[in-house]
């Protein structure tokens, strides 16, 4: 839980004309590593917001992802992201690949 009154992230500010006052929202993650395959992650994540403007809704947030660590060196990653409306841009979703090194 996290009390906020931020609206997207506080890029277009912090409350507004339907509401001023910290509320809390929850915010979670849950990943699973099958047994079955080392190495794999597998899980969602899930974020409530608050809607305190009139002018743009603010829609809650979650991703499923699949991460994958192929040595202590490399990690794929994929997902499938759904933010809603972003600043009066509906639809905001997609999908993330990323791959990432280390040493």
């Amino acid at each position: 839980m996290r009390l906020t009154k931020g609206n997207q992230w506080g890029i277009l500010g912090f409350g507004g004309d339907r509401n001023d006052n910290y509320y809390p929202q929850f915010e979670g993650s849950l990943g699973y590593l099958p047994s079955f395959i080392p190495g794999l992650v597998v899980g969602v994540e899930y974020r409530t917001k608050p809607r305190n403007q009139n002018f743009t809704p603010e829609s809650n947030w979650f991703d499923v992802y699949a991460s994958y660590f192929v040595n202590k060196h490399l990690n794929i990653t994929a997902a499938y992201v759904s933010l809603g409306t972003i600043a009066t841009y509906r639809n905001q979703t997609g999908a993330y690949v990323s791959l990432q090194t280390g040493f």
